[in-house]
């Protein structure tokens, strides 16, 4: 869980960088000649880290989200 500005700005410089590292590990394998599914299995931690990381940043933003309702006249 996201606690403060500083862990967010942590957080979103991660996932950008794992974002980063899963093309990179794709494009390796199947460049080494894997299936398709077999880049997906040797993959599916990477990309699950990302979709947790994803979750949090979202959950924070919703968290923190300025909403500004106006006054009924």
């Amino acid at each position: 869980m996201i606690h403060n500005e500083f862990e967010y700005t942590s957080e979103v410089a991660q996932l950008a960088d794992q974002h980063l590292q899963l093309a990179e590990q794709r494009e390796r394998l199947k460049q080494s000649g894997l299936a398709d599914d077999q880049i997906e299995r040797a993959t599916s931690q990477l990309k699950l880290n990302c979709q947790r990381l994803q979750s949090e940043i979202a959950t924070y933003e919703r968290r923190n989200a300025k909403t500004w309702v106006p006054a009924l006249k």
